[in-house]
């Protein structure tokens, strides 16, 4: 007999995708995937990333903005585990007041969660300047994740 991982309800998975901030997206490379971790702001039921403006994911991205994006937590001995996978297209948020509300979200994310300014330098940012230099830099892309056509939520039977 097969033992299934059991399903996440919508509920559930909303509040693993609320309650977390880092995030792996697949990207369609040439021969294989290739897979980056990004930090990730939950806003109006849409996920957004910043990026750097250079690197392969700019390239990949404009071969196929299409992409798969894993959201996890799990307890170090794996007793306790949720991931999350959604499919959709990453597209970039033009509109200058969107950008600027997502900047700040960042900032705020970063704030809240106390983590290092060193993220910084993974945001095409000065890790010695202030963190709410993000919301007027120039130097990032804001990308929103769109077109989601397939989501896998699953978690242990101990959750």
């Amino acid at each position: 007999m097969v033992f299934k991982i059991p399903k996440m309800n919508r509920e559930e998975y909303d509040l693993l995708v609320k309650d977390n901030h880092i995030s792996r997206i697949a990207f369609s490379g040439s021969k294989y995937p290739y897979i980056a971790p990004f930090l990730y702001v939950f806003n109006e039921n849409n996920l957004y990333f910043l990026s750097t403006k250079y690197g392969r994911k700019i390239d990949l991205l404009k071969n196929n903005p299409y992409v798969s994006v894993e959201i996890e937590k799990f307890s170090e001995d794996m007793s306790c585990y949720k991931f999350i996978t959604l499919q959709g297209k990453i597209v970039p948020e033009y509109h200058l007041e969107k950008k600027k509300e997502i900047r700040q979200s960042f900032v705020d994310l970063i704030i809240s969660k106390n983590l290092s300014t060193v993220v910084l330098e993974a945001l095409g940012q000065n890790p010695d300047e202030p963190v709410e230099n993000i919301v007027t830099a120039d130097n990032t892309y804001v990308w929103k994740l769109t077109d989601v056509e397939d989501i896998v939520a699953l978690k242990n039977s101990n959750e």
